[in-house]
């Protein structure tokens, strides 16, 4: 499955992330990087997680990246 996950770089979002991908799920995080949780290094490196930097109260910006990605799910 593909996921959508805003503010995946985050304390509860990582973990989401890391819960997701450990299933075998793409995950596309957009994320502002405002507040990087430490387990995101994981999340970083791992082939099937992209990460773009965003902020979803910019709609163009968002709504490009994510309809691009064709997610099957989206959790904030």
């Amino acid at each position: 499955m593909r996921w959508i996950i805003t503010g995946g770089l985050g304390f509860v979002g990582s973990q989401l992330v890391r819960n997701l991908l450990a299933q075998d799920n793409e995950v596309l995080v957009l994320d502002n990087q405002s507040k990087v949780a430490p387990q995101a290094d994981f999340i970083r490196t791992h082939p099937n997680c992209k990460i773009h930097e965003c902020d979803i109260r910019n709609y163009s910006s968002f709504i490009g990246r994510a309809l691009s990605f064709r997610a099957d799910y989206f959790a904030h």
